[in-house]
């Protein structure tokens, strides 16, 4: 039974202060402080007519440091009419025009109060008044006009508008933006009613699903038990309770505060004085209530049978300006659950839950988990493959780009065209406009010899929906800087482009020789971002002729990435660096012998540095986007990239220029000036999609490489080298592949297929290319760019459908060898797989006192029994979902068909205690909802229905009426003799809009995992009890000695649009979904 107090509305009573607890008295009323009668301001009294006397705490002008959650009291010279008082008649409103939050309310007869809208969010981002925002307050009366005005309760309107203005705190203080309405810690508000006094039903409480509502009761200081609460079943509907506390003050809203660390429910461990944590879900319901705050409490997962609980109240709880008590609280509330008993016969049979997932809400799904595979779409009453390809009608069903051997097509990514390789198909244009650098297509082909080359200044992207075969290069590459000699030009020379978002080169000479410059410019980065490229190298002076000894810096490389480590970081062109310093002085060998630098004033001048990384971490293992396995292909954790979006590259920084003079900036002439380098660009982003197969042939490359740096001026004849500084080289891009079908890359990795590697540092002292120039171009040459990134995104998960591998790289060992830098196998962002995780569902109490009647008094899990030919798969012959066996059958007389109620009622002998499996149903009739109900009549009639709900009647003979779903109509079912079978279903499969039809492309597979808990309580992930079953009906490792440890459990659906063994994607497959899913458990 609940408690001896009956479920009515009560007047309130006298309330416990113990501790945490208060009384309840009429300074707790209102959140917030101010008086009726208090302030001063203008329109006072002496006014005749309806006035406002003044606004308390506001007495004019501004008002500073208003506490966010502090009223606002308009105190008039007569009673207010409070229909006349709402948003337009006062208008509290911030510098942008946005109305504040709260609620207006009637004081006393002439005060109204605004009460700011106190902030349950962590954030304060529900806050009514902000922190450090300006407001502005304007009480309209007659002269407003608009017949807007407040009014008085005689019906005159206020005489004349008033306006206050206020700001409130700039501070994360919570003592600072919060008014403390009561200078003291938060007490729990508790009945504790006298002698013949019925408790308050609006204190701290109980709330039960159904409505009834249970009040915490002290009598003296001892806490009445309420007895026979709800187990809080995954199925129990309206039978879950939840406790609600309620506070004589607001309370602090952050995440720390409002926490099951210090609002905790607590059970007793029988027989013993421990009292054990209850998983909890800890929500600030409200504040500023007219008590204080309102906050629940749920516990999460099902709660022990016949098990004493309480509340905790850790002293470390605050109220909203962070005032904490001495002690933690316990004794103020004691409530049992039942003993989970049900019907008698059925007595010694376990209780039977189950967590029935129709996908309505997102509660359990997991969005933190790293999936290996995109996401299906959970939501709106189902789970659905997702497929996510871009497409358009007129162009993706049949335009094929195909270049013929030894072609060069240049395609500009801003304004650039593509002519149909086959044109003449209906529907399908034959020519197509890129101005955004997006090309739909169905087949690309680089024939051998052939080049497509993309230029411009947008990110190049392809989806074909068929195949995409290069035997050729397609390329996406910075350009080169040039070499500079005796120019007679004085305009500074522009870094060149990169293409395909990579950022331009820096501009050398920049002051277009107005006057000597310091250093030369710096590159640009992604998407011509400025000042993260390659830095421009330091300008050099001295006054030698020849100007071998008065070399200047070199331009720093450009950079995209982290530097590489190993052999990686070895390759030229993969590591970003500075450009060389110019000329060093010689040891005694007097300023002839070297150049001074141009902003240091000291030799040698120096060079660039190279670009900035938008990585921050450091760690080389994750510069990648989207998610990968660290280790080979299937193995290892999976590791998110640190790359938000794929960036391309950034170019190269300018050198410095040579100036012959003694001293800087000297007496300036053109004459004096050798010109350096302009930077090179950066590598283009280049992505490439296909549903078909990705090959690439022994003679194929596909190229995102930096520019290469130019070299400084020199004199012909005289100089051996550049005198001025050479360029830095352009960082590579990035490059992106991603194949349905898989991959098929040939050569066996003796040639490279995939490049990203940056452009290599313009020329110095030793002018020459191919080497590294921070190593071995000597003074003023410039840095290397550095690499970008290759990624092949496929499914790594099964290495082998229908015997293609989805990854073929023939006999090499891995795929390192196959481009440089090392290619990275990601996972896909669209293809024929995807993939939830649900959160990992708390047990709770079951797990605790376990039915006798159970082997080995373990619980019982239970999923389908049909058995997968496929490993998991959801079982179905020809496109139709098999059935389960049905529990209940039913025949003539047994079986009633109410077609206007649309009710059926099978009748069946007393049901037997041992039969566990359908009595499952009947000892929770919460089970039946969504199960299945076959009619027949013997001929040509049979249907399947779904069940909305039911009852179950036992007796001699025991029925079960069933509510079925959608109002269906039964007519053809009325008379006669007809057969109803009640048929589980543990999941429901829809296709096109079609009820349990599997396509023959489809496939899903379910898995279950069991979790044990950690020291914390939180679901171990990491060290499973047991592991993902690889069979829906095997639920024997659940049901077996490992599931002992069991303390949550965890679903996962993968789909699988191509399980007919065809190699890639049509796009045009059915997208199968899941209208529910459910596992019980019999504990």
């Amino acid at each position: 039974m609940h408690s001896t107090n009956s479920r009515t509305n009560r007047p309130k009573a006298a309330l416990a202060r113990l501790g945490f607890l208060a009384l309840a008295s009429a300074s707790l009323a209102a959140c917030g402080g101010g008086s009726g009668s208090s302030g001063s301001g203008s329109g006072g009294t002496g006014v005749s007519g309806f006035q406002l006397l003044n606004v308390a705490g506001m007495p004019g002008g501004t008002t500073n440091s208003w506490k966010i959650n502090r009223p606002i009291d308009f105190v008039f010279n007569a009673s207010v009419d409070f229909g006349s008082i709402n948003s337009s008649s006062i208008q509290i409103r911030n510098s942008q025009g946005q109305q504040a939050l709260g609620e207006f309310k009637l004081i006393d007869p002439s005060t109204v109060r605004f009460q700011p809208r106190c902030p349950t969010e962590p954030d304060l981002s529900d806050s009514g008044l902000a922190v450090g925002e300006s407001y502005a307050v304007l009480i309209l009366g007659s002269d407003g006009g608009g017949g807007i005005a407040v009014r008085s309760a005689g019906g005159s309107s206020l005489g004349a508008s008033q306006q206050r203005t206020f700001i409130t705190p700039s501070s994360t203080s919570p003592e600072e933006i919060f008014f403390d309405t009561v200078p003291a810690p938060p007490r729990v508000l508790v009945a504790q009613p006298l002698p013949g006094q019925v408790p308050a039903m609006n204190l701290s409480r109980i709330e039960i699903g159904n409505g009834d509502v249970e009040p915490f009761v002290l009598v003296g200081t001892t806490p009445t038990v309420i007895d026979d609460l709800p187990l809080n079943l995954y199925s129990g509907g309206d039978d879950r309770f939840s406790v609600i506390l309620e506070f004589d003050q607001p309370v602090n809203p952050s995440a720390t505060n409002i926490s099951s660390d210090r609002l905790k429910l607590q059970f007793n461990r029988a027989g013993t004085s421990i009292w054990d944590p209850v998983p909890t879900d800890v929500t600030l319901v409200e504040n500023c209530t007219e008590l204080g705050a309102r906050i629940r409490l749920d516990a999460v997962g099902i709660l022990p049978k016949d098990a004493l609980l309480r509340v905790e109240i850790d002293a470390a709880f605050e109220d909203i300006v962070g005032s904490q008590s001495t002690l933690s609280v316990n004794d103020f509330a004691r409530f049992r659950t039942n003993a989970g008993t049900g019907i008698p016969a059925f007595a010694s049979q376990p209780l039977v839950d189950e967590l029935l997932e129709t996908f309505d809400s997102t509660s359990f799904l997991d969005t933190e988990v790293l999936l290996d595979l995109p996401e299906a779409d959970w939501g709106g009453g189902r789970l659905r493959a997702s497929f996510e390809f871009p497409t358009r009608s007129n162009l993706s069903p049949g335009f094929d780009l195909i270049l013929e051997p030894d072609e060069l097509l240049v395609v500009n990514t801003s304004n650039g065209s593509i002519t149909n390789s086959t044109p003449g198909g209906i529907g399908i244009d034959d020519q197509q406009s890129i101005t955004d650098g997006v090309i739909y297509l169905r087949d690309l082909e680089v024939k051998a010899g052939a080049t497509l080359r993309f230029v411009g200044p947008n990110p190049v992207e392809i989806w074909a929906t068929g195949n995409v075969t290069v035997r050729g290069t397609i390329e996406c590459k910075g350009d080169n800087a040039k070499d500079q000699d005796a120019l007679s030009s004085v305009a500074s020379i522009p870094g060149v482009n990169g293409n395909g978002g990579g950022g331009r080169g820096g501009t050398a000479s920049p002051s277009n020789l107005i006057e000597p410059d310091e250093k030369g410019g710096d590159g640009f980065g992604p998407f011509n971002q400025p000042g993260v490229g390659g830095r421009g190298g330091e300008s050099g002076y001295g006054n030698t002729t020849p100007g071998d000894t008065r070399r200047a810096g070199g331009g720093g490389g450009g950079r995209t990435t982290d530097d590489f480590g190993g052999t990686q970081g070895n390759t030229q062109g993969v590591n970003a660096r500075p450009g060389n310093d110019g000329t060093t002085i010689a040891a005694g060998g007097g300023a002839n012998t070297g150049a001074l630098g141009a902003i240091t004033g000291s030799s040698p001048p120096q060079g660039g540095d190279d670009g900035d990384s938008v990585l921050q971490n450091g760690i080389v293992s994750d510069n990648f986007w989207g998610l990968r396995r660290g280790g080979a292909l299937g193995t290892g954790d999976v590791t998110i990239g640190e790359f938000s979006t794929p960036l391309p590259g950034s170019g190269g920084g300018a050198g410095g220029d040579s100036i012959k003079d003694t001293n800087y900036p000297g007496s300036f002439t053109q004459a004096k000036n050798m010109r350096a380098a302009s930077g090179a660009g950066g590598g283009g982003l280049m992505r490439i999609s296909c549903l078909g197969l990705f090959f690439v042939g022994t003679s194929g490359l596909i190229d995102v490489s930096g520019g290469i740096g130019g070299r400084g001026e020199r004199r012909a004849g005289f100089d051996s080298g550049g005198v001025a500084g050479g360029s830095g080289g352009g960082s590579a891009g990035f490059l992106v592949l991603e194949a349905s079908g898989g991959f098929d890359l040939r050569g066996n990795g003796a040639n490279t297929l995939f490049r990203a590697v940056g452009g290599l540092g313009g020329g110095g002292e030793n002018n020459t290319f191919g080497t590294t120039g921070t190593d071995n171009s000597g003074d003023a040459g410039g840095g290397n760019g550095g690499a970008g990134v290759i990624q092949l995104h496929v499914f790594d998960d099964d290495p082998d459908v229908g015997g293609w591998a989805l990854l073929n790289i023939g006999t090499a060992a891995n795929i390192n060898s196959f481009g440089v830098p090392n290619p990275l196998v990601c996972f896909p962002t669209f293809g024929a797989r995807s993939r939830v995780v649900s959160r990992a569902v708390p047990l709770g109490g079951a797990t605790l006192d376990v039915s006798s009647s159970l082997p080995n008094g373990r619980l019982r899990y239970g999923f389908s029994e049909l058995p997968s030919a496929n490993s998991g798969d959801i079982p179905s012959t020809g496109q139709v979902v098999d059935a389960e066996a049905a529990v209940i059958t039913a025949t003539g007389v047994n079986v009633t068909v109410n077609d206007t109620t649309d009710q059926v009622t099978l009748r069946f002998p007393q049901a037997v205690a041992d039969d566990v499996t359908r009595n499952m149903y009947l000892r929770n009739t919460q089970l039946l909802r969504q199960q299945g109900l076959s009619l027949s009549d013997g001929g040509s009639n049979q249907d399947d229905f779904t069940v909305a709900s039911g009852t179950f009647t036992y007796g001699t003979t025991s029925e079960v009426t069933l509510q079925l779903e959608g109002a269906p109509d039964l007519s053809a079912y009325t008379g006669g003799s007809v057969t109803g079978s009640l048929v589980p279903r543990f999941y429901r499969v829809e296709s096109d809009g079609t009820l349990d039809r599997m396509p023959n492309t489809a496939a899903i597979t379910v898995e279950f995992q069991g979790l044990t808990a950690d020291s914390n309580g939180a679901p171990d992930v990491e060290n499973p009890a047991v592991d993902w079953t690889a069979d829906p009906a095997d639920m024997a490792a659940f049901n077996g000695p490992a599931g002992d440890s069991i303390d949550f459990f965890r679903f996962r659906v993968t789909f699988n649009n191509d399980a007919d063994g065809s190699i890639g994607l049509s796009g045009d497959e059915e997208l199968p979904s899941l209208d529910f899913l459910r596992l019980f458990f019999e504990f």
